[in-house]
């Protein structure tokens, strides 16, 4: 597995941004001697944009810029933090939250979930660029699958890696 090509996504939705990601994630892939193995997911937050139209769209635009490459494209709805919180009780068991939060069936309905973490977290700091990674790696996945937008996730990971 490649590191991630993390771009801000006001960014990787303009055009040309994507496009130029996906060249270089094809150009890492060739680098490593995967490019007939390989395959490549975006993954950004929807925000408040609609995943149904936005979807589609980028992975048209992925798909034109390397159609040698699988591209999916995967939105979590609003954020990333809620899938975390969602796993929230796993967190808390191996100390990585303070407490955990019981995750009900709209979790990914939640308004800040940046914030409602930062509670959570040990010494009341969050730091996307520095925590998602490190909270990611511990998520429960059968926890997390609570938020639909993590299910989704989770089969079209399945699909790519069966197909590769």
């Amino acid at each position: 597995m490649l590191d991630p090509i993390r771009r801000f996504r006001d960014k990787i939705i303009k055009d040309g941004e994507l496009e130029r990601d996906v060249h270089d994630a094809a150009i890492q892939l060739a680098a490593e001697g995967a490019m007939d193995k390989g395959c490549l997911l975006v993954l950004l937050d929807a925000d408040d944009d609609c995943a149904a139209t936005l979807g589609p769209s980028l992975r048209k635009r992925a798909n034109a810029a390397r159609p040698d490459l699988k591209v999916e494209v995967v939105f979590a709805v609003r954020e990333f933090e809620p899938w975390i919180l969602a796993s929230s009780k796993t967190l808390d068991d191996e100390s990585l939250l303070t407490h955990a939060y019981s995750p009900e069936p709209g979790v990914e309905a939640i308004r800040d979930a940046k914030g409602m973490l930062k509670e959570r977290l040990p010494g009341g700091r969050y730091s996307p660029t520095i925590d998602q990674v490190r909270l990611a790696k511990k998520v429960n996945v059968e926890e997390a699958c609570q938020a639909p937008s993590f299910r989704r996730l989770y089969g079209k990971l399945t699909q790519l890696l069966l197909a590769s």
